[in-house]
């Protein structure tokens, strides 16, 4: 028999289901109350997932703010480290001096990484709020254009198929020449479509502008901007378009923004045109032209089955068939800025003059969930709503994913994980007290760890300060100043060149090791982070 507290802790009255099946007091109740409670757990999760598909149905830019923040958090559990190609850390030393090109790519990723750091810490965490800021930038474009094309019911549905795309998802966190335009192309397009329509003429304006800043961060907008000319000549409103001011003065407005770039471009050398045409072979790469036409499937393909489910009727393939068909009113916008970069980038491949990759499409994302949901053919409210509601489960599953992501590279050793380069380039200015260095050259972009980490001041340059590419500023007094070459361990070429410049300065060519291990309940392995470093 119970205790008189067991008695009190077990008897309920008001579960019903126990004082009309078991005794008062027994195991029973017990069991009774856990069942009770998951009920009633998920009564109110359904309640919640209910309210949450209500309010972003109404309130689209909330959904765009909630995305980010959620796929922000997802980074940081993920991540220890920038990304690991180096993308990151290299725009922050691009343009040292605000230039108006680079060695490589032109300017704007530079541009915003130095304007950023101007007065945020130099973290990860930083860099990836860097990121996520361009794509919340992007996702409300993508929203004002939703509302050009389709009801305002719609455009959440829009904007979750948006947010589980990879450009906008996990590509998204590597700040870079290819994710800088996530926030530009959706406005870009935005300006095109409401001059098309005969708004206001500083749509227009916009459209120059945009269309330079597009070019300033990548050359592969111009893709974008003769597929913005195709959809003018195979449209009525845009031939109609082509006859008014709006066009020229747009066209105006953007050579007069790009004139300063180009200037700059004819006086370098034309660095990033010829850093374009070095990555060329004069062969057709069948491997990357098919996994390029492919992207807006293995990119975009869970976004697409989505709306295919909430769209359109009939078998996979008839639904397939149908989110991929032009309008036939003549006036199919969408249909030629969604597909004419696939086309035109397909062309430029089989040239072989230029070598195409799958991340060049990363930009393209923006346009295809809004595409897809133009083409529907059986809208259903209901389906879309109910997906909506199962977004907060997702969100939890990929944060846990994210989790258990972390630990596995953790317990395996990785060394992307383990990576340290704030304490590596810490470890380097001290290994040479009372001298520090004023230039540092060696492995690109590994360089620019120093600057970012350590101490701002110190200016890199890719290689040996004496033969820099063109486009890269020299720096100045570099033979008076103390200096440091920084090589990674597998670079071997970067060693040879650092002890062979070395001696021709009458320098010793003797490296010192610079080794750093992460500690702290993340990192449960020592494993080191080591750079090779030649004193000037």
């Amino acid at each position: 028999m119970p205790t008189p507290l067991t008695t009190t802790l077990l008897h309920r009255r008001d579960c019903p289901q126990c004082e009309a099946t078991a005794p008062k007091f027994g195991a029973h109740t017990l069991l009774c109350r856990w069942r009770q409670l998951r009920q009633q757990a998920g009564q109110a999760w359904s309640a919640g997932t209910a309210r949450f598909a209500d309010c972003v149905i109404d309130r689209p830019a909330l959904f765009c703010l909630l995305s980010v923040i959620v796929w922000y958090l997802i980074s940081q559990v993920a991540f220890t480290n920038l990304d690991t190609y180096g993308d990151m850390i290299e725009a922050y030393v691009f343009t040292p001096n605000w230039e108006l090109g680079t060695f490589k790519h032109p300017p704007l990723t530079g541009w915003v990484a130095k304007a950023w750091f101007a007065f945020m810490p130099h973290t990860v965490w930083a860099f990836y709020l860097l990121s996520c800021i361009g794509v919340l930038i992007g996702m409300l474009g993508a929203l004002r254009l939703a509302d050009e094309f389709i009801p305002r019911d719609r455009r959440t549905l829009v904007l979750m198929a948006l947010s589980l795309t990879m450009p906008f998802s996990t590509l998204a966190y590597k700040f870079n020449a290819n994710s800088i335009l996530l926030p530009i192309w959706p406005w870009l397009a935005l300006m095109f479509v409401r001059s098309l329509r005969g708004r206001h003429w500083g749509y227009a304006l916009g459209l120059g502008i945009l269309s330079a800043l597009g070019m300033l961060g990548k050359y592969y907008t111009g893709v974008l901007l003769v597929s913005m000319l195709i959809a003018a000549l195979a449209t009525h409103s845009g031939r109609r378009w082509l006859m008014t001011p709006a066009p020229w003065l747009a066209l105006a407005v953007f050579a007069l923004c790009l004139l300063p770039h180009a200037l700059w471009e004819l006086r370098h050398g034309e660095s990033t045109v010829q850093y374009v045409g070095r990555k060329a072979d004069h062969h057709v790469d069948w491997k990357h032209l098919f996994s390029f036409l492919l992207s807006p499937i293995g990119y975009c393909g869970l976004a697409w089955l989505l709306l295919l489910a909430c769209g359109f009727r009939g078998s996979l393939l008839e639904r397939a068939r149908a989110s991929y068909r032009r309008h036939t009113d003549g006036d199919d916008v969408l249909f030629w800025l969604t597909l004419s970069p696939l086309a035109i980038t397909a062309l430029f491949a089989l040239s072989g003059y230029v070598k195409i990759a799958l991340h060049w499409s990363i930009p393209l994302a923006y346009l295809f969930p809004l595409f897809w949901l133009t083409r529907a053919t059986d809208w259903q409210p209901a389906r879309a709503r109910e997906l909506l509601r199962a977004l907060p489960a997702v969100w939890l599953g990929l944060l846990l994913l994210a989790a258990a992501f972390n630990a596995g590279q953790a317990f395996s050793g990785k060394a992307c994980h383990y990576r340290d380069d704030a304490d590596a380039a810490r470890a380097i200015l001290a290994a040479r007290p009372g001298k520090p260095p004023a230039w540092v050259g060696g492995s690109w972009p590994e360089v620019a760890i120093v600057p970012f980490f350590a101490d701002t001041s110190v200016r890199v340059v890719p290689g040996v300060p004496d033969r820099l590419p063109a486009g890269v500023t020299p720096v100045a007094n570099w033979r008076g100043q103390a200096g440091a070459l920084l090589c990674r361990p597998d670079d071997l070429s970067c060693q040879r060149q650092a002890t062979d410049w070395l001696r021709q300065q009458g320098r010793s060519g003797q490296a010192v090791d610079i080794r750093v291990v992460r500690q702290g309940w993340m990192y449960p392995l020592a494993v080191p982070t080591h750079y090779l470093v030649y004193w000037y």
